[in-house]
């Protein structure tokens, strides 16, 4: 009885040794180190801070495709060159901590915070790992 307890407990310590182990490989084939922003370029950022700071949409859009940054999700649903302004005045307002201001920004722009409930929330994670309708768009 003792040796079958015994062989119980290794079996189910040794499978979460496993498992354990099996996410901290996929954690370090995606970047690893999650304190660091492993595809941060500040290059990349000061380009298209430039094109936003400019009203230049094209050149934003070319940074961001050129770079392979992500391009989908609620925020590129609703972008277009017609409100780029607007989307540049919701960074300006975001930068400069005007809170008022931004909320009425993403409110006039569709972006305004829902409520988070269970399948909003799975939708939202399938969309950050590209796997929502839009992905690759």
């Amino acid at each position: 009885m003792k040796n079958k307890v015994l062989y119980n407990f290794l079996l189910i310590v040794g499978g979460v040794f496993l498992v354990s182990l099996a996410a901290l490989s996929v954690l370090a084939l995606r970047g690893g180190d999650w304190t660091e922003k492993p595809r941060y370029d500040e290059e990349i950022h000061d380009r298209l801070v430039s094109a936003m700071d400019s009203g230049d949409y094209e050149k934003w859009i070319k940074i961001r495709k050129e770079n392979g940054l992500p391009m989908h999700g609620r925020m590129f649903r609703s972008l277009d060159e017609g409100n780029f302004e607007l989307f540049r005045e919701m960074h300006e307002a975001k930068m400069n901590g005007d809170y008022e201001r931004l909320a009425e920004l993403r409110e006039d722009l569709g972006l305004e915070r829902e409520p988070m409930h269970r399948a909003s929330f799975h939708e939202r994670m399938r969309e950050r790992m590209g796997l929502g309708m839009h992905a690759g768009s």
